[in-house]
Formats: C-alpha cells, structure tokens, sequence
C-alpha cells in the first residue's frame, strides 16, 4: 500500500510540477527540494530497529523515490536548456 501511494503522490506533484513549470520557473526546484524531503524521511526510518520484512520495504521505496528523483532532475535540467536555448 505505501508503495502505490509514493506512486500516486510523486504522480500528482511531479505533473502540478510540469504544467506549472511555464508560469513559475522554481516551481520543478521546489518540487524537486520536496521529494528530497521525503526521501531523506524514508532514510531516517531505515535506521530504526526494523523486522527484515519492513526493511525490504523502505528499502524497495527508498531505490523507486531514487529512480523518481532521476527523472524529475532530468525535466529539470531539460526545462533550463529549453529556456535558455528559446528564451521562453
């Protein structure tokens, strides 16, 4: 269930984030900052005293965020060269 809902969420944000992201440049960055918070969450958590089966867990949401987080800094560095190239 955690899994479909970090799925779900960073869906959500991450498409507010790209329509958004013509009107308010910042908006991918803050976006981005976001999802580094909740990832740096999930880590903390990993630290406590977990059963294997919760580890597994953590760790398989923490190795899909990573992955997300790649393709939210991929449109990032993308949206900046497709400014800068087109002034727009």
């Amino acid at each position: 269930m955690g899994l479909l809902a970090l799925q779900v969420l960073w869906t959500r944000d991450s498409e507010i984030a790209m329509t958004i992201a013509k009107r308010d440049r910042t908006i991918m960055k803050r976006t981005n900052q976001w999802f580094l918070d909740l990832l740096n969450n999930l880590i903390e958590v990993t630290v406590k005293d977990l059963t294997k089966y919760a580890r597994i867990k953590y760790e398989c949401l923490i190795t899909i965020h990573v992955h997300q987080r790649y393709f939210i800094d991929l449109n990032i560095y993308l949206i900046i060269i497709n400014y800068e190239e087109y002034g727009k």
